[in-house]
């Protein structure tokens, strides 16, 4: 049985009830995998058991959260009775892709950037004691997170991606790694961190939909919340920072850009690796040309 197969059976034994069509499977995420009903409900499936246990956490979490964000976020009506996957009426709309975002007009942009400044703010403002109850860990320390990355990048990258890139390429990515450092000190924070275009919707007018995909919630430093906007331009993130009112430091920008280009070096290994998507491979590289030429 296919996996496409294998998950529907899953979802009309549960939920009988529920009358559809088409249906649509996507399987690029990392964590989930998800069936589009008549493009009308939304049902995720956590691939693992470790994300199976994360997801009930995200559940809880949003149950609350949609109470006071300022955007709309899923709303989970479907919950199967083992909590290993559920689904919420579809928040419609387009992805908020940088080409959409350059075509926008001066004000429909400064409504994006309020409305997203809004928005963390709200998330990074959740009491930590609020966050740990609902079972998301506390911060890792600095120094542990970036040994964790020297490591990955010495045992996975170099050793599985090196010999794919020019030396250029090789050599920025060994300076950046070897030189970038979390500071030893920022107020942690709760947060979506994986604010990306693809989870970022649009309505016909240019204002924000919804925001989707919490499955990356996690207490953490907030300046990594802002990288996504680096995708759009490179004034997006201040734009978003100057109105946000959540934890700030002297730092959290220049640690915001150092986010960003980690996170592209990681989707080159991702692209490569994992996923053996040529598109996004191209997409990665094509990014970490203009990175190197701006640094």
């Amino acid at each position: 049985m296919n996996i496409k197969n294998r998950l529907i059976a899953k979802l009309r034994k549960e939920f009988p009830e529920v009358k559809y069509k088409k249906v649509k499977l996507i399987t690029k995420g990392w964590d989930h995998d998800v069936l589009i009903l008549d493009n009308k409900l939304v049902f995720r499936f956590p691939k693992k058991k470790l994300y199976k246990n994360s997801f009930h956490r995200e559940i809880k979490f949003l149950r609350e959260f949609l109470k006071i964000s300022n955007l709309r976020v899923p709303d989970y009506i479907f919950l199967a009775k083992d909590k290993n996957f559920g689904g919420y009426e579809i928040i419609k709309g387009e992805e908020l892709t940088p080409q959409k975002y350059s075509k926008l007009s001066a004000k429909q942009k400064q409504k994006i950037i309020m409305d997203l400044a809004k928005f963390v703010s709200l998330l990074h403002n959740i009491p930590l004691k609020k966050a740990e109850h609902h079972g998301f860990e506390k911060c890792k320390p600095w120094r542990q997170d970036l040994k964790e990355k020297q490591k990955w990048f010495e045992d996975e990258f170099k050793v599985k991606v090196g010999n794919k890139l020019s030396k250029e390429e090789n050599v920025f990515i060994e300076n950046f790694i070897s030189h970038h450092s979390n500071p030893q000190y920022f107020k942690p924070a709760l947060g979506h961190y994986d604010l990306s275009h693809d989870h970022i919707f649009i309505n016909q007018d240019g204002s924000i939909s919804g925001i989707i995909d919490f499955g990356d919630l996690a207490i953490g430093d907030p300046s990594r919340e802002f990288n996504g906007f680096y995708d759009y331009n490179e004034k997006m993130p201040a734009q978003v920072y100057k109105l946000y009112e959540g934890p700030k430091d002297k730092d959290f920008l220049k640690r915001s850009r150092e986010h960003f280009i980690h996170r592209w070096i990681y989707l080159l290994y991702d692209s490569l690796v994992r996923r053996k998507n040529k598109t996004l491979w191209k997409e990665a590289r094509q990014r970490l040309e203009k990175i190197i030429k701006q640094e």
